[in-house]
């Protein structure tokens, strides 16, 4: 067994026990979890993006797709409101158009803007607005509703619909 695979094993033992109770337990804890998975994954995705000879804008990617589970995070507490502010699809048609400003002015129209500005909103879309799906699939009503388990003579209450948040990360970390 080489030792990558070894340390693999050994952080997913760790990580999935306490990811899951952060998923239970929800609220900041959980956008907070999201936001350095968001921010993470974008990574990763700018880093094969650059491999495959895109630019795209790192920094800014990184930092949104961070973000926006705690934008979301902000919805729930009721700090932010999309109807009295400017909305969620208002706001990232003017982040493309900021990035796409950006990107001419710093690296001119040779230096591809477009697929600069696309592999960067894509990466952000994809890893922040994706996991960021998580939270809201954890506040839904069916995913953690009580439900009673017939056990022999008693009952015991259990979270119906968590599987729809832990089956996942389970099977992503078996893969």
């Amino acid at each position: 067994m080489s030792s990558e695979l070894t340390r693999r094993i050994v952080f997913g033992v760790i990580a999935a026990p306490i990811a899951i109770a952060i998923v239970v337990y929800g609220g900041a804890p959980l956008a907070a979890l999201l936001a350095v998975a968001s921010a993470l994954a974008a990574w990763e995705l700018f880093r094969i993006a650059r491999a495959a000879g895109l630019t795209p804008f790192d920094d800014i990617g990184v930092a949104v797709a961070g973000l926006i589970p705690l934008v979301v995070h902000a919805r729930f507490l009721r700090l932010y409101d999309p109807d009295r502010f400017i909305g969620p699809v208002s706001l990232a048609v003017v982040c493309l158009l900021v990035l796409l400003a950006i990107s001419i002015w710093a690296r001119g129209p040779s230096g591809k803007p477009l697929g600069s500005v696309a592999s960067t909103a894509f990466g952000v879309a994809y890893t922040g607005g994706a996991l960021s799906y998580a939270y809201a699939v954890r506040y839904h009503d069916y995913a953690f509703a009580p439900a009673a388990l017939s056990l022999g003579g008693g009952t015991l209450a259990v979270a119906s619909g968590g599987l729809l948040l832990v089956l996942p990360i389970l099977l992503t970390w078996a893969s």
